[in-house]
């Protein structure tokens, strides 16, 4: 039983920190994507 706890334990934290990566990720490329349609648009505005 006590094995079993652990084992559903360590699986929990494995899943917090993979979405908490895959956000960490998401949020870089949406970043990344926000900042070349900036530029895109100072561009056409010259």
């Amino acid at each position: 039983m006590y094995r079993l706890k652990r084992e559903s334990a360590l699986l929990g934290l494995i899943l917090c920190f993979a979405i908490s990566n895959t956000t960490i990720k998401g949020q870089k490329i949406a970043f990344k994507q926000g900042v070349t349609e900036e530029l895109k648009a100072t561009d056409m505005m010259r």
